[in-house]
């Protein structure tokens, strides 16, 4: 209820149509309250308001409570009135997010939103620097200047009862939709340009983009900031890259390096024939002869790496004196044999001797009276029987060790004679 009194009297003037809206005094605050309390609990005599005071009056009511707007008239709607339902409208949605909206200097509305792209908004397309199938994503910084209310209002279609937040934030993202996926598609699929060249046009991707939306949304906004964040492939080709740059770079720095020693190696051998063809007299030393056979190896190498396979010239000195070398060593020395002793017997003989007293006392124990000439030559069988016994068991014990050790002392010995096969050709 109003406190002050002036305002009660004329409220109450105003109830029973004592008086009208075109005459009271704006310029009275108690005139304003009055009309205010009047008007804001029957909305629909808004529509009735059209004289230049009654419009003050209309103007204040908005600026209370700018949900008397839609009440209004469509031929009372001015840009004044719009911006103020506009700016109240959409900050008082609760999905509204802060900086969305803002003033620019010349004190336009401005909408401020960060584009994503979503499921089903990526670009697919070949790319033609990574050859694959990929998809590309965008993050993105608009700012639109509001020009118009009244044609934006038009421009989105939707009835101010149903405007809001959501309303303008889903227009603008189908907007900057079709412009991106147009411009985007354009240069990637038409175009071919590569996920690496489209990074380093992100300036020229601004301006096109912000060039097609004011052609779409001109009379309404304007676009004022065009701030691409990222143009990204998905992940999983994202990590194929990083994993490529990465073998790529190692790549380089080795191929880098070997560049150098190759040009080092180079740089010696010219100073190498300048010196000898300045000092003819002198012979090559030992110490050129082995920077010969390091450079002969490390281009053996190289060609390894490469995956070359080559043999040295016939007809190079190197060839010639690698085979001199060879043949004078096969001269010098005989590859070894590694001979192996025939086992001896003893337990033969032996054994035959036994044989031989054993028969003897037989025949002897016949006539008894050369009984104890028997027990002799039994005693004697019996004694080269087990001599001969003895000496069968310790060649068997000897040849299992013999055996068991063959195989590994016969290889340490013949890696023992490789190795000195190997000191007498260095010799």
């Amino acid at each position: 209820m109003l406190e002050n009194e002036e305002s009660r009297l004329i409220f109450d003037k105003l109830i029973r149509a004592k008086i009208t809206i075109d005459e009271l005094e704006y310029e009275k605050a108690a005139h304003r309250l009055a009309a205010y309390e009047f008007l804001k609990d029957r909305p629909s005599l808004l529509a009735g308001l059209s004289t230049a005071n009654e419009r003050k009056f209309l103007k204040y009511c908005i600026e209370r409570d700018y949900k008397l707007f839609i009440s209004l008239d469509k031929g009372q709607y001015t840009e004044e009135l719009a911006e103020l339902f506009f700016v109240r409208r959409v900050l008082d949605n609760k999905e509204c997010f802060s900086g969305f909206i803002g003033k620019s200097y010349d004190d336009k509305i401005l909408l401020n939103l960060n584009y994503r792209t979503c499921d089903g908004e990526e670009v697919i397309y070949f790319d033609s620097d990574i050859e694959t199938m990929t998809f590309l994503f965008a993050n993105v910084d608009f700012t639109f200047k509001v020009t118009s209310v009244l044609n934006l209002f038009k421009k989105l279609d939707v009835g101010i009862n149903h405007f809001g937040f959501n309303a303008i934030k889903t227009a603008l993202i189908e907007w900057i939709t079709a412009a991106y996926r147009k411009i985007v598609t354009e240069l990637v699929t038409n175009k071919k340009v590569g996920i690496y060249k489209l990074n380093v046009m992100h300036e020229e991707i601004e301006q096109t983009i912000k060039k097609e939306l004011n052609k779409q949304l001109d009379g309404c906004l304007t676009v004022e900031k065009v701030l691409i964040k990222k143009l990204s492939v998905s992940n999983a080709v994202s990590d194929i890259l990083q994993k490529q740059g990465l073998e790529l770079l190692s790549e380089r720095s080795k191929k880098k390096s070997d560049l150098e020693y190759e040009k080092r190696a180079l740089e010696n051998y010219a100073k190498k024939a300048e010196i000898h063809t300045q000092n003819p007299q002198f012979e090559l030393t030992l110490t050129e002869a082995e920077k010969d056979y390091a450079l002969d190896r490390y281009i053996k190498k190289r060609k390894f790496d490469l995956g070359i396979v080559d043999a040295i010239p016939k007809d190079t000195q190197l060839y010639a004196r690698g085979r001199a070398h060879d043949e004078t060593i096969d001269e010098k020395v005989d590859k070894p044999v590694l001979v192996v002793e025939k086992t001896k017997k003893p337990w033969v003989p032996l054994y035959v001797f036994a044989s031989i007293f054993a028969l003897a006392a037989l025949i002897i124990f016949v006539t008894p009276a050369h009984y104890g000439i028997g027990l002799i030559m039994l005693s004697f069988a019996i004694l080269f029987s087990g001599i001969g016994t003895a000496k069968l068991i310790a060649h068997k014990v000897s040849k299992k060790n013999v055996q068991n050790l063959t195989e590994k002392e016969a290889q340490d010995e013949l890696d023992a004679l490789k190795e000195e096969y190997k000191s007498k050709m260095r010799g």
